[in-house]
This record gives C-alpha cells, structure tokens and sequence, in this order.
C-alpha cells in the first residue's frame, strides 16, 4: 500500500462527457431543448449554481429536511451530477490507492456499489483499473432505489468506458431488498451509512454483519466512506469498533491497528478524517465562487476492511509506525502532532530547540501521512498517551509498506 498520496484528477474527457450529458438530460422536453448541443458555458453554470447552492446546503445544515426521493427533482438530480459526482469519485479514488497491490492482480473482478447514485465509486474503481489491470473483465453490480439516478450511473459509466470488459447489473432497490447473488472481490459503500440516520452504530453493524459475510469474497475488500463531517464520522468509528469485536474483519486503512478506536474513547469532539490533495476542474472553480463553497482539498472518512482469515498479516503493522490524525499545530516555540498507532492515541511534542535532521520530518507531515518512530517504547495500548521528541528518536515518512 502507498500511504503517501499523490495528486486526484478528474480527467478531461471525464469533465466533457459529464458536461454534456447533464446539459441533455436537463434540457430535453424543455424551452432550453434547443441549448442542449451547444458547448457548456458560463450561463449554463449560473443555471445550475441554484440546483446546487440548495442540495449542497440540504446535504449540511439541514440534512433532516432532505426526502428519499430529492433525486427525483430535476434540479438536485442535476445538481448531483454536475458537482458531487466529481468531488465522490476523487474521495474513493483516494481510498483505492491505498489497496494492496495482489488485490488488482485478478483476471475477473466481482464489484458490488451499493447505493451507488450516479456511479462515482465504480467511476473511481473502474479508472483504477484501467490504470492497475486494463484487460481484467469487471461484473459490476449497481443497487440504488432512485432509478432515474440508476440509469444516470449505466449511460455514464458505458460512456467513459466503452472499451473496458464491462459487464453492468442494475437493481432498482432499497438497500435493504437487495439479496447478493454470489460473493463480490469489492464491495463500495459511498454515504450509504449517511442516509440511515434513524439507526445507532450497532444497528448498523448489525446490518451490515449478515451482508459482508455472504456477499464478500474470502479475499474481497469493504470499502465505506462518509462525510467528513463530525456525527457521521463519529458514527463509522463506532461501527468500526463494533465490526472489529469478533475479530472476523480486520482494517487495512486508516488505522494501523486493531483495539478500539482512541480518539472515539478519548475525546468527544475529535473525529478522524483526512485531506485529499486534487486538481478542481475548472469549471467546479467557478461553481464554488457562485456558491460560495470552497473545495480546493477534499476531506474524507472511510474505512478499509477485509477478512482477517485474508488480510490480519498485512493488517498487523510495526509498533512504531503511526498514522498523523491531526495537523501540524505550531504554537510559540513548539510543533505538536496527533499520531495513532499500535500503542494508541499519541500527542508528540518537539520544542524549537530540539529540532535536528532525525526529526526535521514534523515540520512537513501532512495529516494522513504514517511515520516510523524510533527509539520511542510504548509498551500496551492507552487511548491517550503523550510524548516529547528527544535527541534519540529517529522520525522518517514511510512511503510504502
């Protein structure tokens, strides 16, 4: 796996084809059908900021106000499309990066995205793949109960992937209808968790449980991600911990080991989530400056599973690497970071003073990023520990591991 993690972009031709689907299925049957061929402008994104501003105020402030059928309404569907589509890809895109390199290594690959929207997740998957295995052959299996955004999900992803080995199944269902056919290698779960705000971490474990154990492949992988905001991140740590209590499962990102979560215990304000550098397309630039919103980095929760029968060696990592769940926080004369890792939670302290080359690694970490710790012993787990950088600890980044 590579922790470090490189630029996300939206490509071009992804951006064009996009721009012009959402104009024609926007436009049809209206007075602005004879618009619908002509190349996308800026009066077409002043048409769609208001489409926008609303669902992206709904998805925030006032999610309890939000219906099960808002897809239904031309202009969130739209709206979707046009801004979350791009933003969802590069958080899972992110989160693929960081899967074992044996798992790309398959001449078939079973896919299941459960409420799958537009296909952002399997938009993601399938450019992964397209990179990692281009001639591997891909069942992939969409479940979403919108079946208008449903389709929107077939016609984009057959048109940015004509010459993939692409076989696509679509169940117009709620989730909880859904029966697995067989087991999946993959199973994306994108703001699925989200939505079921009516139901504790337990009960969301609880439903989850009985799917993952018959429709995820010996070796196949879970991958969940949320919104980086507070509750719902809170809300997958929490399940996290309830997955992990019979030892079935095991994390392979973002935590480096497998006690409960010690931010969860230690603190209730703290959430755990990362920063995603990418490329915003041009166009989502000028979205946002209509907007008023401000997507330059991305932030993400999400989780990596697998089954411990399959992944518990990969998932069991050194004593002294930690992963940075903080940012770097510079007061007069000292550098601190949040760290977690096998021995738990850890705030590392280095005073000014004692800055030297085998610690000069702390005044560039980057939130996400795993270090290696030398010379620090931390004996059993504690959810809060601190630490001060002394002149024998060696810190350095690890790249890949």
């Amino acid at each position: 796996m590579v922790p470090v993690f490189s630029m996300i972009v939206f490509p071009k031709t992804f951006q064009d084809i996009l721009l012009a689907y959402v104009k024609e299925i926007s436009f049809r049957g209206t007075r602005r059908e004879g618009f619908a061929a002509r190349p996308f402008g800026r009066e077409d994104l002043r048409f769609f900021a208001k489409g926008v501003a609303e669902l992206s105020d709904l998805f925030t402030a006032e999610r309890r106000r939000l219906n099960a059928g808002y897809l239904n309404q031309p202009q969130y569907r739209a709206a979707y499309l046009l801004y979350f589509l791009p933003i969802n890809y590069a958080k899972t895109l992110f989160i693929l990066d960081q899967m074992p390199t044996e798992f790309w290594k398959r001449d078939l690959f079973r896919v299941l995205d459960l409420g799958c929207g537009p296909g952002s997740s399997s938009l993601a998957f399938l450019t992964s793949l397209n990179r990692k295995n281009p001639h591997a052959r891909v069942e992939l299996t969409l479940v979403e109960q919108n079946e208008k955004i449903l389709n929107d999900a077939r016609a984009l992803l057959a048109k940015l992937f004509p010459k993939l080995r692409l076989q696509i199944h679509a169940h117009a269902l709620r989730l909880e209808k859904f029966r697995s056919p067989g087991e999946f290698d993959l199973i994306l779960m994108s703001h699925v968790l989200n939505e079921m705000t009516q139901l504790s971490a337990q009960e969301r474990a609880a439903w989850l449980f009985p799917k993952l154990e018959t429709a995820l492949a010996p070796e196949g992988l879970l991958l969940i991600s949320e919104p980086a905001l507070k509750r719902p991140t809170r809300e997958l740590m929490a399940l996290r911990d309830h997955l992990l209590e019979d030892k079935t499962f095991c994390v392979l990102a973002p935590c480096l080991h497998r006690e409960i979560c010690p931010m969860l215990a230690a603190t209730a304000q703290d959430w755990c989530h990362f920063y995603i550098d990418w490329e915003e397309p041009t166009y989502l630039q000028e979205l946002d400056r209509l907007v008023k919103n401000d997507n330059r980095f991305l932030k993400v929760a999400y989780l990596l599973l697998g089954r411990t029968r399959a992944y518990g060696k990969l998932a069991t990592r050194p004593r002294n690497f930690f992963r940075v769940v903080s940012n770097r926080m510079k007061t007069k004369g000292k550098t601190e970071l949040v760290l977690c890792g096998p021995p738990g939670r850890l705030t590392l302290s280095r005073l000014d003073r004692e800055r030297q080359a085998a610690n000069a690694v702390l005044d560039e970490v980057r939130r996400g990023e795993v270090l290696e710790v030398k010379g620090m012993n931390l004996p059993g787990y504690e959810v809060g520990r601190k630490a001060r950088v002394n002149p024998t600890l060696t810190i350095k980044k690890i790249t890949a591991f």
